[in-house]
């Protein structure tokens, strides 16, 4: 006997060093993980409670003060219900407590980190309390249990709207198209899943011979989202991608499907739970298994860099991300000083809803209890709380694909869950910043944050993608305005060729040859709808590209017949901020006339315009810095259907009128002595020139004499002469017998290498004569003009919509800022 009482003393004691132990080793970082400990520590006791209280319970005379004693079932129910009620009670203290806490210097916010031997304690008697209180007070909660569970869907709603917005993000992202083929593969899944799920609820809850109304009204409400859904994502305007509308198909069918298997078991159009009072243990661990993977996800991601929840001080809401005045935050810093990362109150709330979720889970909705001691079974309050939340989870995602094209003010950033109301803002921002990554970790470990972003920065924006899946913490400061504003003022803009190609209605795509990827661009803006750019002039200047002058007119043909308009609009694309916008204008309109970059200022000449048919002769010059253009000498003569050419510090014009004799000289403006000279042409091309001389380093040049052969000449600046070095490959097309020439296509010069870039072939037919296809290309084919031979290789060919003869063309090479 008294070996068996050391032995108990012993285990005792054993148990609380242990407890002590682990309590003692929770730090701030892992305290989250400790309420989702604590939390699961509830879900277990309920669950063992549940199974072996009853027989305990019956015995308590202010439990069980009925004439005849109830069902086994209904004192299961009560018990799981009292230890929700101290847990919930316990969670809504510190919410309470929480409110208005700032910064870690708030005495709260060591409460909320700390003491956990005397939280568990409190924890435990609030549990044993609520055996003391009386039925009609646990009545009540049950009622209020079946709300909050409904709003802890809508939590889980904005959870899977997340995820799945975030799934097609990272997919999408990797522009690969392993990647595209798994997302439609998944989504061809989850649709096929949805339509035979919702063939099953028919069978089931609509069986023949009795009227079923409104069960049949719950189905075909659900089929009519899931044809909205793919309506919506798919319309031209929109242009979002068919796997969240999938999943989030499937999620609503199964919240149908819920709320149907609730209803009441003697309900004649409930035909898979009739005459069932059995909870299913399959759905009960599912649903404690989704709370459970919500609430740590909720704890875990707790905090965000945009959190409404964060106060104005706190590093999320307000500071930068980045150290932009080049100094790292002051190391001696108090700890306590520094302001909290989330809301604490919200993070309790959490746990307050889930402990009703998880009630009504452990029971089956099935828990009301009243005076008369019977077991009410699953009832339409359960059926109409899931049925509305998925309702409501097709009016979230509907608006999050919907509100950017309303409210192009709300297109900045990801697409997720934008609300039509401040309220519902606020609500869903709440909701998910509260899931983010918190600023308590560094952004690569081991090394300090300063030196940590200096290395993001310094990485190709091609490497986005992949950077933005490693975690959320990544994602949120690649896209933050200070990260853009970190890599402007170094100058670290990347590599870039700039490509605009025909039937692209506008938009841009960039090739980064770092990352070996193209990128779409925001599409440009027109006169009006429908019509197409041309004749203007691109370059790249102080890490930017612009897009300058041209013309105008209907993609089509028009009755009554429209005029094309000429334009001096200058559109400037910033790879850092990833945007266009309207720049300073010409103050001469004109299309197809010469541009070129001398010394970081664009120099323009001559073109033409609707007043000027045969030509100009005014130039101007514009300072990208100062963002204003000044007028300059005009040329000797006008020049129109010219190009521009930067050649040893000074703007040459080009003229493409080639065989004419009147044409056969070139006009050379020198910035230094603003001045204009004559010189005889010394470019050999053979025809309307259709490519630009490119300038490589040491005064290099190269161009292509596009007379059926593609030859390559360069010029030797010794003797003036130029000779060939090689000529642009043929094209082979599968099941074609022949090599067929290219046309169309553009040069350029990029990191000492030549790109020849989209075009097309003309396919002919062995049938029929003179009958051909036109083929429009999207390869890319590259070399390094100083090998000999040329030795030509493909790149990853131009992204959706480019491909066809190029319109626009410029290459854009890093250089740092002053």
């Amino acid at each position: 006997m008294w070996a068996a009482s050391c032995l108990a003393s012993c285990c005792a004691a054993c148990a609380c060093d242990a407890c002590r132990t682990v309590v003692s080793s929770i730090s701030r970082r892992s305290a989250r993980i400790a309420y989702c400990g604590l939390f699961a520590l509830s879900l277990i006791v309920s669950w063992i409670l549940r199974e072996v209280a009853a027989p305990l319970m019956e015995k308590l005379p202010w439990i069980n003060h009925f004439h005849k004693t109830p069902d086994r079932e209904w004192f299961e129910t009560d018990a799981v219900l009292r230890v929700s009620l101290g847990n919930f009670v316990f969670f809504s203290i510190l919410s309470v407590m929480m409110i208005g806490v700032k910064t870690q210097k708030d005495p709260r916010d060591g409460i909320h980190h700390g003491g956990w031997m005397m939280k568990v304690i409190c924890w435990f008697i609030l549990v044993i309390l609520m055996f003391f209180v009386p039925n009609e007070v646990i009545s009540f909660y049950e009622s209020m249990s079946k709300f909050g569970a409904g709003f802890f869907l809508l939590v889980q709603v904005v959870l899977l709207l997340d995820f799945v917005h975030g799934w097609n993000d990272t997919w999408v992202g990797y522009d690969e198209q392993f990647w595209y083929a798994a997302l439609l593969g998944v989504s061809l899944v989850c649709y096929l899943a949805t339509f035979v799920f919702s063939g099953l609820l028919f069978h089931w809850f609509t069986p023949s011979g009795h009227d079923c109304g409104l069960n049949t009204f719950f189905i075909v409400m659900t089929l009519i989202f899931v044809f909205v859904f793919a309506v919506v994502v798919l319309h031209p305007a929109v242009g979002g991608s068919i796997l969240p509308a999938s999943v989030i198909s499937f999620y609503c069918m199964y919240l149908c499907y819920s709320g149907l298997a609730s209803e009441p078991r003697d309900y004649e159009c409930n035909g898979l739970h009739k005459h069932s009072k059995a909870v299913s243990t399959g759905t009960m661990t599912i649903g404690l298994l989704t709370t459970v993977l919500s609430v740590v996800y909720s704890a875990v991601r707790a905090g965000s860099s945009t959190t409404l929840l964060s106060p104005p001080d706190s590093p999320r809401a307000g500071k930068p991300l980045l150290p932009l005045d080049g100094k790292a935050e002051e190391k001696e810093e108090k700890e306590q000083k520094k302001p909290v990362t989330y809301s604490y109150a919200f993070f309790h709330i959490i746990f307050s809803l889930a402990s009703m979720y998880s009630a009504m889970l452990l029971t089956g909705w099935s828990t009301s209890v009243g005076e008369s001691g019977k077991l009410v079974d699953v009832g339409w309050p359960s059926v109409w709380v899931r049925v509305v939340t998925s309702w409501a989870t097709a009016g979230l995602f509907i608006w999050s694909v919907v509100a950017p094209i309303l409210f192009p003010d709300l297109r900045e950033g990801d697409r997720r869950v934008h609300s039509q109301s401040l309220e519902l803002k606020s609500f869903y921002t709440q909701i998910v910043n509260v899931l983010r990554d918190s600023t308590e970790q560094s952004i690569i470990p081991g090394l300090p944050d300063d030196l940590a972003l200096r290395c993001l920065a310094k990485l190709s924006h091609g490497h986005h993608g992949a950077l933005e899946c490693v975690s959320r913490g990544w994602r949120d400061l690649l896209r933050s305005p200070d990260y853009s504003c970190f890599k402007s003022r170094n100058g670290w803009s990347g590599t870039w060729l700039f490509v605009l190609t025909e039937q692209s209605k506008n938009q841009w795509v960039a090739y980064d040859p770092e990352a070996d990827r193209w990128h779409p661009l925001p599409r440009t803006r027109a006169v009006q709808d429908g019509w197409h750019h041309s004749g203007f002039a691109c370059v790249c200047v102080s890490n930017c590209l612009l897009v300058i002058g041209g013309c105008y007119a209907p993609s089509v043909s028009s009755f009554p017949h429209q005029k094309p308009v000429v334009t001096g609009d200058v559109m400037r694309f910033d790879p850092f901020k990833k945007e266009w916008r309207m720049v300073a204008s010409m103050g001469t309109p004109r299309t197809h006339f010469a541009c070129c970059a001398v010394s970081g200022k664009v120099y323009v000449a001559g073109g033409r315009n609707l007043t000027h048919s045969r030509g100009i002769t005014s130039a101007e010059v514009y300072d990208p810095v100062a963002d204003r253009w000044e007028e300059l000498p005009a040329m000797p003569r006008p020049q129109m259907d010219c190009s521009g050419l930067s050649y040893r510090g000074s703007f040459h014009v080009l003229s493409d009128q080639v065989g004419f004799a009147e044409q056969s000289f070139s006009e050379v403006f020198n910035p230094l002595e603003m001045s204009w000279s004559t010189v005889e042409d010394i470019w050999p091309f053979s025809r309307a020139m259709q490519f630009a001389v490119q300038v490589m380093k040491n005064d290099r040049v190269y161009t292509i004499v596009d007379w059926g052969e593609s030859l390559i000449k360069t010029r030797d600046t010794d003797e003036g002469e130029w000779y060939n070095v090689g000529s642009v490959p043929s094209v082979v097309l599968a099941n074609h017998p022949r090599e067929l020439e290219a046309f169309g296509y553009g040069f350029a010069a990029l990191r000492d290498e030549l790109f020849v870039i989209g075009g097309k072939v003309l396919k002919w037919e062995e049938s029929g004569a003179g009958r051909f296809d036109i083929v429009r290309l999207s390869v890319v084919r590259v070399c390094n003009p100083l090998d000999r031979p040329l030795n030509w290789r493909e790149t990853k060919p131009m992204c959706i919509p480019a491909g066809g003869s190029i319109i626009g063309c410029a290459s854009l090479e890093e250089s740092s800022l002053p």
